[in-house]
């Protein structure tokens, strides 16, 4: 009979074939697959022995190291990308956030704009009124650095809907993309940067780039144009093989699927188009809020001289800069 062991700098852990194998259809084949997570980076060594019935033995060793996720996002939403996001990671089934579906442009007040054209029409970043819709990420290719150097070369690939600038920003002060004039790493402004599409094909980055080489590696600031989920991927390649990729839980949706919306211009006279929307939002699900289903709740009720369109920019414009406050009701 053979016999498995599980072996790493833990206690040696005793499987029987059988719990093992996925059989491949001949008798003395089987395979698995093992997947292995660490709450904090580190390296270990995971061995696989075995012998049959004393008469033969054999082993193979595979060394380990265990990294922060290299995307990572502000999933605590206060401001800064640190580790207590990173623990937040290991618990977060996928961050949520919303596609632009914004047509307020410009720097200061809201200015009256043509609703039909939004902003993810073109690919610029519409003034400081857009920035509510950019979610900023942060790349750390630190740990492939120092193990390969120059020689790794980065790739990050998106499914077309996704477009990117590279920003100037600290992790641990993204918040002030929202109130300051920050920059992107080429020196304009970010109100006004130029956006990259990000296409399955992706955008390479190499180790010895300036933008790679700070501890805070890089910071990119993402706007998405259709609902999706999980759009970003990194690779570390090596002489053109992939070592290793990491893709970020990301669920983007229209924001009128992440709060609820209840619409009575009707009680005065006036046409509905937009129906009520009292259910559970799919977009940002009660389950993962605060209390669920019956934790707090915060109303915006709006006056009623405004038009349809009007009403719905208005609370998706309040909501999003709630969110963006660290609302979880």
């Amino acid at each position: 009979m053979v016999e498995n062991i599980l072996h790493s700098s833990f206690p040696i852990f005793h499987l029987p074939t059988m719990s093992l194998a996925h059989l491949t259809g001949e008798e003395n084949e089987a395979r698995t697959r093992i997947h292995l997570t660490s709450a904090t980076p580190g390296a270990c060594t995971l061995t696989f022995s075995f012998t049959a019935g004393g008469a033969f033995n054999d082993s193979v060793t595979q060394n380990i190291t265990f990294v922060r996720p290299p995307l990572r996002l502000d999933i605590t939403r206060d401001g800064s990308i640190d580790d207590g996001d990173v623990m937040a990671n290991l618990a977060w089934k996928s961050f949520c956030f919303w596609t632009n579906e914004d047509f307020w442009k410009g720097d200061d007040a809201f200015a009256d704009e043509d609703h039909a054209l939004t902003n993810s029409l073109d690919m610029v970043v519409n003034g400081r009124n857009d920035l509510i819709n950019f979610l900023p990420m942060a790349v750390d290719v630190s740990p492939f650095i120092d193990a390969w150097g120059n020689s790794a070369t980065f790739r990050i690939r998106g499914n077309g809907f996704v477009r990117y600038a590279t920003a100037d920003v600290e992790w641990e002060y993204v918040d002030q993309m929202h109130i300051d004039d920050c920059l992107t790493t080429a020196g304009g402004a970010i109100r006004t940067a130029p956006l990259t599409a990000l296409s399955a094909e992706g955008a390479t980055l190499r180790a010895n780039e300036k933008s790679l080489s700070s501890a805070s590696s890089l910071t990119l600031l993402l706007e998405v144009a259709h609902p999706c989920s999980d759009p970003v991927e990194i690779a570390v390649e090596i002489d053109g093989k992939t070592v290793f990729s990491y893709r970020a839980p990301l669920t983007f949706s229209r924001v009128r699927t992440m709060y609820r919306w209840f619409n009575r211009r009707n009680a005065a006279g006036g046409e509905v188009t937009d129906e009520d929307r009292p259910w559970d939002p799919v977009g940002w699900p009660d389950a993962d809020r605060d209390g669920g289903a019956n934790g707090p709740m915060l109303v915006f009720v709006h006056g009623y001289n405004v038009a349809e369109w009007e009403a719905r920019a208005w609370s998706d414009g309040v909501f999003k800069r709630l969110w963006w406050s660290g609302l979880n009701a």
